[in-house]
């Protein structure tokens, strides 16, 4: 089969299973369900996948890439237009996801594929490290991030106080809606590491509806397209 072929029917199967997984459970879902709904025999989902563990792996990993709307090389234009902003954007996309996925199955990945969970939480503190890294270093530019700030060490405990909330039992017995935790969260990083000057544009952006970040990404790129075709022309 021609590698390209095989890929992109791979990332067809990978949003199937997916959908599959939001509506049954992860760990309800056996391999023989999987080829049941999609209508293929095992010996063509091993095409695929070696095993449970790997289409979990896969799945999830799918799942990330659709979900981080951050890994994108505009990111660091947007970056520059407002940190502050750029991380309350950040928040919200968070919240959108976080309502969006089961949390039965990232308690069942936890449960029943612990090495499958611990490679994709390092995934995902890496990308965030990164990114976080990059928020905080053009904020100091800025001038609205105090200079002194412990880079590693506020991503550290932000990246903590984050992955808590794929704790079950911390998720079953919290006190305070999702989205009201995730706020306070970025609120307490935010104001951290914020000079008087990041304090004030922080106050005045929560007062404020937030743009899209997709619509932002879309505003860029125009702009980055409408920049390329002056150029060329003169």
């Amino acid at each position: 089969m021609n590698t390209k072929i095989k890929k992109e029917v791979s990332l067809e199967l990978l949003e199937k299973i997916l959908n599959l997984f939001n509506k049954h459970g992860l760990h309800s879902t056996s391999m023989n369900d999987i080829c049941i709904y999609l209508k293929i025999s095992k010996r063509t989902l091993y095409q695929y996948f070696s095993n449970k563990d790997d289409v979990v792996e896969q799945v999830i990993t799918f799942r990330q890439k659709n979900s981080h709307d951050l890994d994108n090389g505009l990111v660091k234009k947007i970056i520059k237009e407002n940190p502050i902003l750029t991380l309350l954007m950040t928040k919200n996309i968070i919240v959108q996801n976080f309502n969006r996925k089961t949390p039965n199955n990232i308690f069942d990945i936890k449960k029943y594929h612990p090495k499958v969970y611990n490679k994709l939480q390092e995934k995902n503190n890496i990308f965030y490290s990164r990114f976080l890294t990059e928020t905080i270093q053009r904020g100091i530019v800025d001038g609205i991030f105090e200079k002194e700030t412990d880079t590693e060490l506020q991503i550290y405990l932000f990246t903590n106080q984050m992955s808590f909330l794929d704790d079950p039992e911390v998720f079953t017995n919290i006190k305070f809606p999702i989205d009201k935790v995730l706020s306070i969260i970025f609120e307490n990083f935010i104001k951290s590491i914020s000079t008087t000057k990041g304090l004030e544009e922080y106050k005045k952006l929560v007062q404020i509806p937030l743009p899209n970040f997709r619509d932002m990404m879309i505003k860029f790129t125009n702009k980055n397209k409408k920049e390329h075709s002056i150029k060329n022309i003169k």
